[in-house]
C-alpha cells in the first residue's frame, strides 16, 4: 500500500483530534469524495505553483487541510439542497467550518483567510437562486451562477492569489473558471436523468429538452421520457455535448501550456478529467 500523503495524514489527524470515531470516520468518507472528482486533491498545491505563490511547505499543507475540509461541507450542502441529507451531517457542516477556520488562519493568518473560507455564503445564494429556477422551469440561469457550485476553488484560489503577478492572476483566473465550468457541465451530463426525474431543471437538462425539440422544460411532460432517452443516447445529444467539452478541456490545456512549466500540475488535473471524457466519448460512439 502506498504511503499517506501529508495532506491526507493531516486531514485524518485533524478529524481524530476532534470528532469522536464514529462522527471522524463519516467526516473522513465526507471529505475524500472529491478525491474521485474533478474537483479534487492537489489543486491548493498546483495553484500555488502556477501563480508562484508566497506559500512555503507547511503554509500550503494547512492550506490543503482547510482545502478539503471545504469541499467536503461543499458536497454536503449541495446533498442538503437536494434532500439527501441526514440531521447527523447537517451538524457535520458547522463542525468542519470549525476546523476549517483554524486551519486557514493559521496558515495565512487575517484577513487573507477570510477570502478563503468566505465560500459558503457565494454557494449558498447560488444554491437558492438555482432551486427557485427549478420551481419556475425558467431558462437556465447563467454560468456565473454555476461557478457558485465551485465557490471553495474560486475562494481558495483568491486566497492564494494574493500578492501575486495580477496578470497572471487574471490570466490563470480565466483557465480556471473554464475549467471549473466544463467539470460541472461534465458533472451535470452525468446526473441529467436523475435530475430531470427529480424536478432539477439544470443547465444540462435545459439543453437535452430544447435540442429534443421542445420550446422549453414548460412543455415537457413525463409521458416524453422515453423520446428524450433516444434523442440523448441514440440521437447523438449526449454525445454531441462530450465532444464539446473535450474540446473546451483542450484549449485549457494550450492555455495552461502557454503559461509554462509552472502550471504543468494544473495540466495534469485537466488531463485527468479529458481522459474521463475521452473514454465516454469511446464508450458512447461505439453504441450508436
Amino acid at each position: 500500500m502506498a504511503p499517506a500523503s501529508p495532506v491526507s495524514t493531516g486531514l485524518a489527524d485533524a478529524l481524530a483530534a476532534n470528532f469522536g470515531s464514529n462522527l471522524a470516520a463519516r467526516a473522513w468518507q465526507v471529505c475524500c469524495r472529491n478525491r474521485t472528482r474533478p474537483i479534487g486533491q492537489g489543486h491548493v498545491q498546483a495553484l500555488s505553483k502556477a501563480l508562484e505563490a508566497d506559500l512555503d511547505q507547511d503554509m500550503q499543507s494547512k492550506l490543503a487541510l482547510g482545502y478539503e475540509l471545504a469541499l467536503g461541507q461543499a458536497f454536503l450542502i449541495d446533498d442538503l439542497n437536494d434532500g439527501q441529507t441526514s440531521t447527523a451531517d447537517v451538524k457535520l457542516i458547522s463542525a468542519l467550518k470549525e476546523i476549517e477556520v483554524a486551519s486557514v488562519v493559521d496558515a495565512i493568518g487575517w484577513p487573507r483567510g477570510r477570502v478563503a473560507f468566505s465560500w459558503s455564503g457565494t454557494q449558498a445564494a447560488a444554491l437558492c437562486a438555482e432551486e427557485e429556477s427549478y420551481l419556475q422551469k425558467r431558462r437556465p440561469l447563467p454560468s456565473g451562477n454555476i461557478l457558485g457550485r465551485s465557490a471553495p476553488v474560486l475562494s481558495y484560489y483568491q486566497a492564494i492569489a494574493y500578492g501575486s503577478s495580477q496578470e497572471r492572476v487574471q490570466t490563470l483566473k480565466k483557465l480556471i473558471t473554464q475549467y471549473l465550468l466544463v467539470a460541472q457541465w461534465c458533472d451535470d451530463l452525468y446526473d441529467w436523468e436523475d435530475d430531470l426525474l427529480a424536478g432539477r431543471f439544470t443547465p444540462v437538462v435545459h439543453e437535452f429538452v430544447t435540442s429534443a425539440g421542445f420550446e422549453s422544460c414548460v412543455d415537457y411532460e413525463e409521458s416524453h421520457y422515453p423520446s428524450l432517452l433516444r434523442a440523448v443516447y441514440l440521437g447523438g445529444l449526449l454525445l454531441r455535448e462530450l465532444r464539446r467539452c473535450h474540446a473546451r478541456l483542450s484549449d485549457v490545456v494550450a492555455g495552461l501550456c502557454d503559461i509554462g512549466s509552472a502550471a504543468e500540475d494544473l495540466v495534469v488535473i485537466v488531463l485527468n478529467l479529458k481522459s474521463i471524457v475521452e473514454s465516454n466519448i469511446a464508450k458512447l460512439g461505439s453504441m450508436i
